[in-house]
């Protein structure tokens, strides 16, 4: 009988230590696929510290000191090449390969707070806030810009502090607190040559401080809270062309935040319930936004955000737009799904639809990740959702060469970015 308890229990030891052997060599060969060990470094390091302790470790104890080959009780990306037999010069090709530039993020947003306390807000808090996240996610440079407002109350004077203060890690966009309250003041038709002036000469003195471009600019943007202004202007507007003109006079991007509408539409419930002033119906734009893509080819127009508040943004229509249109580009982000029903381009669970990726595949050259992060100051209470990581998902799912396009390659270039050393 001793000698049966015996055996069970060592064949139950037997078992439990192969199945954690198995557990163990499929969540390193998982990580290993993508030989990378700075990433699999920044997935386990919860602290931030840059390292694994054995507390991080999710697996068992005995694969953590094989890997820990100075036993000083961590794990470093040194040891997780030695361990996978990766050579430097393959885990340096691996960590540029997953480095992202993420094109659409915002520092100081905090929509719920007041006027005064959101112009009280403490940048340089935010602006560290924001490089922690980008150091997690392998985030190279984030590409700042304000959001697109209506009264004119927020420039882009502190961002372009906070890029000096932070050489290498940040691009500003302007415009979004300046340029867009008078698109959006002034109808079309009575644009007059004044005003033109006037609004040629703000966006020359952006470009001046420091700007590498416009944004964010909105042509059709939806409220989703109560503090978020509903904004809808034709594309083609004149202040638009002319500023398409003067990016293209300087060689310099317009990020364009314009949701679809191919024709006249009813605006989803759904967004009608999120925020009152949201309009029961919004106008056709989409051939206007071909007569801006269309004005000056030599304009580089990233259009903001794989979401959809319409309903029109497939991938049929935006095939249509790039084939016509070589001066455009799009950013690629993830939304919750409560937010944006429509034409999810990734779905829940990190799977690319057939059409949408077919199409990043025949033009690999047009996309880039811009997460659409909002960072705000400690001080503000305002915490935002990650959409940093999941976003940058985009280049995780695609193929090598095509990822390396997506997550920095075209940002590079669009936005005059000096490779990275």
């Amino acid at each position: 009988m001793s000698g049966t308890r015996e055996s069970r229990f060592f064949f139950c030891a037997l078992t439990s230590a192969l199945a954690a052997g198995i557990a163990l060599a499929s969540s390193l060969d998982a990580a290993a696929q993508g030989r990378d060990p700075d990433r699999i470094v920044k997935k386990l390091d919860k602290n931030g510290d840059g390292k694994v302790s054995l507390t991080e470790w999710p697996n068992p104890r005995k694969a953590f000191k094989a890997i820990d080959r100075n036993h000083d009780g961590y794990l470093t990306a040194d040891e997780f090449a030695a361990h996978w037999g990766i050579t430097p010069a393959e885990q340096q090709q691996a960590a540029a390969a997953t480095t992202v530039v993420d094109v659409h993020v915002h520092i100081f947003e905090a929509a719920s707070t007041s006027v005064k306390q959101r112009l009280a807000m403490n940048f340089d808090a935010a602006t560290d806030r924001a490089l922690s996240v980008m150091d997690r996610h392998n985030v190279r440079i984030s590409v700042i810009m304000p959001t697109p407002s209506l009264q004119g109350l927020f420039g882009a004077e502190a961002l372009f502090r906070e890029a000096k203060r932070h050489p290498g890690r940040f691009v500003v966009l302007a415009g979004g607190g300046t340029l867009n309250p008078v698109l959006h003041r002034v109808p079309a038709g009575k644009v007059t040559t004044a005003i033109k002036r006037d609004f040629e000469a703000k966006a020359e003195s952006l470009l001046r401080a420091g700007a590498a471009g416009f944004g964010e600019i909105a042509a059709l943007h939806f409220s989703y809270f109560r503090h978020h202004p509903f904004e809808e202007v034709q594309p083609d507007h004149p202040l638009l062309l002319l500023l398409a003109d003067i990016a293209a006079r300087h060689g310099v991007p317009i990020d364009l935040h314009c949701e679809i509408a191919p024709r006249d539409i009813p605006v989803s419930p759904k967004l009608i319930n999120r925020s009152a002033k949201n309009p029961h119906k919004v106008h056709a734009n989409l051939a206007a936004l071909d007569r801006l893509l269309a004005h000056n080819p030599k304009t580089q127009i990233i259009l903001s955000h794989s979401i959809d508040g319409t309903g029109f943004r497939t991938a049929a229509i935006i095939r249509g737009l790039i084939e016509r249109h070589p001066n455009m580009a799009m950013s690629l982000n993830v939304f919750p799904n409560y937010l944006i029903p429509e034409n999810l381009a990734l779905k829940p669970g990190g799977m690319i639809p057939p059409d949408w990726l077919q199409l990043i595949k025949d033009h690999p050259d047009r996309f880039m990740v811009g997460s659409d992060q909002r960072y705000s100051s400690p001080c503000q209470n305002c915490k935002m959702p990650d959409r940093v990581g999941p976003s940058r998902r985009w280049a995780d799912l695609l193929p090598p060469d095509i990822a390396r396009m997506v997550a920095h390659e075209n940002a590079t270039r669009i936005f005059h970015i000096s490779p990275a050393p």
